[in-house]
Order: C-alpha cells, then sequence, then structure tokens
C-alpha cells in the first residue's frame, strides 16, 4: 500500500478503502470532511493523506481509543488537522448543534445499527455542499445488513459514483435543505 500502510495504526481498512479515501479527499471540492467513525484514526490518516494541508478534518467517535487516535495521527505528522466531537451517534446532532460549515465530503462509518447510519446522513445532508461526495463504509460488505440496507434509502438524492471493495461513494444530487 505504499504510503498508506501507516504502520502501527489499527483500523478495518482494506487497501481499495484507504485509497477510495484519499483519493476522494483530493478530489473534493471546498467544504470540511466530516468522519463518523474514526477508532484509533487509520481512516482519519488516510483522509488527512488527501487534503490540502491547511484543510482540518472533523471527527466523530466515542473516542474510547483518543489517546490512541492522537498518537497516532501525531506519528505520521497530522497532529493539529483533526476537530473532534465525542459522543455516542445518537447524540451527535446536540454535539454539534453551533456546526455550521458546509461539508464537501462526509465518511460514515458509524456503529452499523439499522437506523444510525441513515440518522447521521440525515443530520449531515443539511451540511452537503452541492456535489458533496458521501462514502459508506461497510455497505458492501453482507455481514453489515444495516450499512448495505440505507442503499435503497438513498433514492434520487444521491448518484452512484464508485467506490472500493466494500464502500460505496455517492455525490449528493440535491440541494441542501434550508
Amino acid at each position: 500500500m505504499g504510503d498508506l500502510d501507516f504502520e502501527g495504526v489499527e483500523g478495518y481498512l482494506s487497501g481499495d478503502d484507504r485509497r477510495l479515501l484519499r483519493a476522494m479527499a483530493a478530489a473534493r471540492g471546498p467544504g470540511r470532511v466530516v468522519e463518523c467513525g474514526s477508532w484509533k484514526g487509520l481512516s482519519a490518516l488516510c483522509l488527512l493523506s488527501g487534503m490540502a494541508p491547511e484543510d482540518r478534518l472533523v471527527c466523530c467517535d466515542l473516542f474510547d481509543h483518543l489517546g490512541e487516535h492522537e498518537v497516532n495521527l501525531a506519528r505520521h505528522g497530522f497532529a493539529d488537522r483533526c476537530d473532534r466531537y465525542a459522543c455516542d451517534f445518537d447524540a451527535l446532532p446536540d454535539r454539534m448543534r453551533g456546526f455550521r460549515d458546509p461539508v464537501s465530503l462526509l465518511f460514515l462509518d458509524g456503529s452499523h445499527r439499522f437506523g444510525e447510519d441513515e440518522h447521521l446522513l440525515g443530520y449531515f445532508e443539511r451540511h452537503l455542499c452541492s456535489g458533496a461526495t458521501v462514502v459508506l463504509h461497510d455497505a458492501r460488505d453482507d455481514r453489515f445488513p444495516a450499512v448495505g440496507g440505507l442503499l435503497p434509502c438513498l433514492g434520487a438524492r444521491y448518484v452512484p459514483i464508485g467506490g472500493s471493495d466494500c464502500s460505496a461513494a455517492y455525490r449528493w444530487a440535491r440541494f441542501p435543505r434550508k
């Protein structure tokens, strides 16, 4: 995987997933990159590796492993490039009440429970820029039917644009609600 190896950082991303996240982060338009489900920071590192040096990543997670997340990002040169929101995903809309930034890339790797990823996507839709990209991790993995079950709910709001061996990528095709 070359420069996406991030030695010593645990995570559940295939090489295809890592390349997809870096490419989507590099190709996005203006706006923030938001990651829901950061664990120990592997996906954050992949996203940050594709972002401009002045850009900051928004990471949302319980952060049970906050110390490891911080150390992993620092060890790979991204120490001060992350804004963290620590809470259960059910509480995320309340925790991020003051968040007003437009989002150009949303990576959802949440709880994998029925309804929760749909709830997160519904919350962030109000922040998506026109043409934003949404990547759903594990959407193509039969072990996570809650994530795959979200795909038919996307309807005409999202246009499939590719993905990886287990993630699906979509382009936001509807202007955000005001």
